[in-house]
């Protein structure tokens, strides 16, 4: 009961904080992401695990809330995600593998068409993968995909063709997600 105690006070503390605090992690996520000048707010967030391991807060930034994955996909809108490696057995190697599978799903099996820029989307991440690192993946139209790593940019991919983008934020939120309940809790769905 002395442990429990502690642990009740400490849960109920962080389930009262504002929306900034993930109280799944010790991560802090700031409320706004920018989009080419234009706030994109924190519309959800949720812990992609494998096993029992905790690999990486995502969260989800949207111009307004929503629940619908398949309108936020269509959708010609700014969109962003944020990444916080959390495992240190999140690597370079392993993080491109993810994605490609992603891709994969988030296509159908119909990269094809998509893969030049899908290419360019995975060296960033050939080097760049480490414990507590922060990517921030936001598409902004008419600009394309902006990809910083810990604040320092490494490039922008032209999103031109539309299906680039879909099938990017369509590893978290298409039919096929990276993972069902990271999916919910990043459109807000909480339990």
């Amino acid at each position: 009961m002395d442990r429990l105690l502690p642990f009740l006070l400490g849960l109920l503390i962080m389930l009262a904080t504002p929306a900034q605090a993930v109280p799944l992690s010790d991560v802090v996520l700031p409320e706004t992401l920018d989009a080419g000048g234009d706030p994109l707010r924190l519309n959800g967030w949720g812990v992609r695990k494998k096993l029992f391991l905790k690999l990486y807060v995502g969260a989800l930034y949207l111009p307004q809330p929503s629940s619908d994955a398949g309108a936020i996909l269509d959708a010609d809108t700014p969109i962003g995600v944020r990444l916080h490696i959390l495992s240190k057995l999140v690597s370079a190697k392993r993080m491109e593998k993810a994605i490609e599978e992603g891709f994969e799903k988030s296509t159908r099996g119909n990269v094809a068409p998509i893969r030049r820029e899908v290419d360019r989307f995975l060296s960033f991440f050939h080097d760049n993968v480490s414990e507590d690192d922060i990517f921030d993946i936001v598409y902004t139209p008419k600009q394309g995909v902006r990809v910083v790593l810990n604040g320092r940019e490494l490039g922008v991919i032209d999103t031109s063709p539309q299906p680039f983008r879909k099938a990017l934020f369509g590893i978290w939120l298409g039919d096929e997600p990276v993972q069902d309940d990271l999916k919910a809790a990043m459109l807000g769905e909480r339990e």
